[in-house]
């Protein structure tokens, strides 16, 4: 989005009264208003709320001099770059451009309409290219309670806590699903035995699934904003957790939302278990992410040194190591593997 913003401080002929037009677009108005005494022409951004009244947003402006040529008249064109306070809610991106023009008013009234039009123009030629998978602009929201009792922070715009919903619900349904399928197997199950070996305890497993599912989750908490920096420092991570600075607490970073997949998309586009990124998925990475949650693994869980990937998760098993039912990477491809097994593909999967 553009913002301009124009001054034109000479006299003006004639007796042009003061006159308002607007127009909408990204759930935003532009107002232009034309003062008669001042000679000024004025446009606002204004955030457009469901139910309420148009909502006039606060700027700060940061500026740049060079020169516009507009209808044959000189005018000094300052293309400005725009941030909004720290109080702004919106979360974007882009930092929107601001222009101010000012100049002669030598102009006549009946200039004014096509004045306009030029201005809106340039407010269109001036708006960023925004791809197509770039996050929408969107109010926050108040902390939730969403699935598993996990608290999803205001810090969460409407379209975040959706998908952060929707990857919770797919985690309980992995945990779930590996849940059930141990109490009715055993630890002499091949599949169990691939994961965690000859020797490891079934009670053991189900009690890692059954804290996620159950476990008391007071003070966990999901959140949006980019609290520490790492997010921005590492744009490629996809979130983290927030260690001793705040134990209960996990921050999904931008990479989420445009690389995560669902578990009813588990089998399709070729998609292989033992070949693909373990937190390819919502559920398994939102899984991984609450195993680093003290309050939810009380501390039981653990990257495994050298137990890294599906090869490594495998060899540790092998060597029916008691540490198979403290290993993170294990747990979530065996829940991959089951579900994939049970659901995804009956009976066929897609290791």
């Amino acid at each position: 989005m553009s913002l301009v913003l124009v001054s034109v401080k000479s006299a003006l002929n004639g007796t042009l009264g003061d006159h308002s037009t607007s127009i909408r677009f990204s759930g935003h108005s532009l107002v232009m208003i034309f003062h008669r005494k001042t000679c000024n022409i004025a446009i606002q951004a204004r955030k457009n709320r469901p139910g309420s009244q148009e909502h006039c947003e606060p700027w700060n402006f940061f500026t740049k001099s060079r020169t516009l040529l507009a209808d044959k008249t000189a005018y000094n064109h300052e293309q400005t770059h725009l941030e909004r306070p720290a109080s702004d809610q919106l979360r974007t991106r882009q930092s929107p451009r601001f222009i101010t023009l000012t100049g002669a008013c030598s102009i006549l009234p009946t200039m004014h309409a096509s004045l306009i039009t030029a201005l809106f123009a340039a407010v269109a030629a001036a708006a960023p290219a925004v791809k197509n998978d770039a996050p929408v602009a969107l109010p926050a929201i108040e902390n939730i309670l969403g699935p598993l009792n996990i608290t999803i922070s205001g810090s969460c715009n409407a379209t975040e806590a959706r998908q952060i919903t929707a990857g919770l619900n797919d985690a309980a349904e992995l945990a779930s699903v590996a849940r059930s399928y141990i109490l009715e197997n055993g630890n002499s199950d091949p599949t169990f035995v691939k994961y965690f070996g000859v020797n490891a305890s079934s009670a053991a497993v189900i009690g890692v699934f059954d804290r996620i599912l159950y476990g008391n989750k007071n003070g966990v908490l999901i959140r949006c904003d980019d609290v520490d920096g790492k997010c921005a420092k590492s744009p490629t991570w996809a979130g983290h957790h927030r260690g001793d600075a705040a134990p209960a607490e996990t921050v999904i970073c931008g990479p989420s939302y445009l690389e995560r997949l669902y578990l009813p998309q588990m089998c399709s586009r070729g998609y292989e278990i033992s070949k693909s990124k373990l937190n390819l998925f919502w559920g398994s990475d939102l899984m991984h992410r609450l195993f680093h949650v003290p309050a939810i693994s009380e501390n039981n869980v653990e990257h495994v040194k050298g137990a890294d990937g599906y090869e490594g998760t495998l060899k540790l098993a092998e060597a029916n190591d008691v540490r198979t039912v403290e290993n993170s990477d294990g747990l979530q491809y065996f829940a991959l593997d089951v579900y994939a097994n049970r659901v995804a593909a009956p009976g066929v999967g897609c290791l």
